[in-house]
């Protein structure tokens, strides 16, 4: 897959992104398929997964952001952003009320 969007598009790091991205995704959504119950140290196997595959993604999108604007403001505010909301749903997920 990689050969093929390098050659595609010609930019190594555009294509990285894309391999990153993908592949995130692919472990957020597979996740779900993950069994795995909550122990007393932690969230389960699932969200951990779910939570890993959405920050691969997210740095994929945050390569993204610096190849098409060049600007490492934007790719940093990209990947913080991906990370609090990373971050915000895991906390609201795993709140015991």
């Amino acid at each position: 897959m990689g050969i093929l969007l390098y050659v595609a598009i010609g930019d190594l790091l555009s294509t990285f992104s894309a391999i990153l991205l993908v592949y995130g995704l692919y472990i957020a959504i597979m996740s779900f398929a993950k069994k795995g119950g909550e122990d007393n140290f932690g969230p389960s196997a699932s969200d951990a997964a779910m939570a890993a595959g959405a920050v691969l993604a997210g740095i994929g999108l945050a390569g993204f952001a610096y190849s098409f604007t060049d600007d490492v403001l934007i790719t940093v505010a990209v990947l913080i952003i991906v990370l609090a909301v990373v971050g915000i749903t895991m906390a609201i997920k795993n709140r015991n009320v």
